[in-house]
């Protein structure tokens, strides 16, 4: 079984899963092209992606429009499929939205106009931007800034379609005398998006590290760290995305005596829970929802010990829809770093392979892990002094074992962030 669902499973009122079918039903999930969106240097929205499914990624970044941006550059994907990308607009630092056409044509064609998502009152930019669909599949945007600590942290979605009543004129099957009838039809919202919505709720502190996941019934779970290190996770209460006031408490995963994080990544398993990564001085660390869907978590775990100390880490799914994670370690400047990797064997069991360095990057900045159409993990990193961004893959699904060498996909970035395009021309 390869993880190709975009959209997590459901639980059912027995507690099983349901596995939901693609996003669109005109979709085929299992054939995506990786795409990479990014902000160089020269402040441009860019991108790449993969020029084949599973294969290499073009040689050259494409230019997005004509605005120039700052760094924390978001990406998803659509109901229907389609990338998405958000990022900061550098001259009035406001959240611009850009999404591929219908189409997916190449060159300036692919590309939708721009929205612009502006940004809250009295916040002068966001540090840190996060994109996922909600339990309606559409958009949920998150924002992270420093501006105040106790309103660092906000919303927008996309609102639904409004339900609409027209009267009609028909002719009944059989006769030549029309008729009116009254029927419901959808339009679209008179606003495309919500306004801008604090949830720092009881949150204090700067707040960064910012990621997102979907509960098993599509109910967003959103984590961070603050000033301080502490790792912190919230998520809707309920079904309705579009609730004002649906988020729960703010908590600490594995309890108020969790030690400092330096990251955390939120991610659904296969049985149907969230886990809660976080890199520590104690390597990594995990809390599990204690029921899926729920708003407790239970003490932190280990998957095993590393024989290092963790910077930072990045987690996947792999072909059997079993968690892998990769570890960054800590080093002094200039010198190179190490790579750590772990495999689930059993999600019930909760039984892991054994952490295996499986490749060294000098300078990096950050490390992201995802997977192919044919379930193959690739690994990303940015070095810092050449900003030029590197690959590495695994060398069959499921495999222990990495190539070698990694692959140069320059770029000269800023940031950076992989999705999937599930609509490849």
């Amino acid at each position: 079984m390869r993880p190709l669902e975009p959209i997590p499973a459901g639980i059912d009122e027995n507690n099983e899963i349901i596995p939901l079918g693609p996003v669109d039903t005109a979709t085929d999930s299992s054939r995506f092209q990786l795409f990479i969106a990014a902000v160089n240097e020269n402040a441009e929205l860019v991108y790449t992606n993969q020029t084949t499914l599973n294969g290499p990624f073009q040689k050259s970044w494409t230019r997005i429009g004509t605005d120039d941006f700052m760094g924390g550059v978001a990406s998803g994907t659509t109901l229907d499929g389609r990338v998405a990308i958000i990022a900061v607009e550098k001259s009035a630092l406001e959240v611009h939205y850009v999404a591929e056409a219908p189409q997916n044509a190449d060159g300036e064609d692919r590309w939708l106009p721009a929205e612009n998502l502006g940004r809250p009152k009295g916040v002068p930019s966001f540090a840190e931007l996060q994109l996922i669909r909600g339990v309606d599949g559409l958009d949920n945007v998150f924002g992270a800034s420093t501006a105040d600590n106790k309103t660092s942290l906000w919303w927008t979605y996309r609102n639904p379609p409004k339900i609409v009543t027209k009267t009609i004129e028909v002719t009944p099957p059989g006769s030549d005398t029309p008729m009116k009838i009254t029927v419901q039809e959808t339009a679209p919202p008179d606003t495309p998006w919500s306004d801008w919505i604090n949830i720092n709720g009881a949150l204090v502190g700067t707040f960064h590290k910012m990621k997102a996941a979907n509960n098993a019934d599509g109910r967003i779970v959103l984590t961070g760290v603050d000033t301080n290190g502490r790792p912190w996770v919230s998520q809707q209460k309920s079904d309705d995305p579009f609730q004002k006031e649906s988020w729960t408490d703010w908590c600490m995963p594995g309890g108020e005596a969790a030690p400092a994080a330096s990251a955390i990544t939120p991610a659904l398993g296969a049985d149907g829970y969230v886990s809660v990564f976080t890199s520590t001085n104690d390597g990594l660390l995990r809390s599990r929802q204690a029921k899926p869907g729920g708003a407790l978590w239970g003490p932190l775990s280990a998957p095993g010990q590393i024989q290092d100390n963790v910077s930072t880490h990045a987690v996947s799914i792999d072909a059997d829809g079993q968690f892998y994670l990769a570890v960054l370690n800590f080093t002094p400047p200039g010198e190179t770093n190490t790579i750590y990797g772990v495999q689930e064997v059993s999600t019930l069991d909760a039984r892991w392979t054994s952490w295996q360095r499986i490749s060294s990057f000098s300078d990096p900045d950050g490390l992201q892990l995802h997977y192919n159409a044919d379930g193959t993990l690739l690994l990303f990193s940015i070095n810092k002094k050449t900003r030029t961004l590197w690959s590495m893959q695994q060398v069959a699904k499921n495999s222990t074992e990495w190539y070698y060498f990694w692959t140069d996909l320059g770029g000269r970035l800023i940031d950076f962030s992989v999705t999937q395009d599930l609509t490849p021309s």
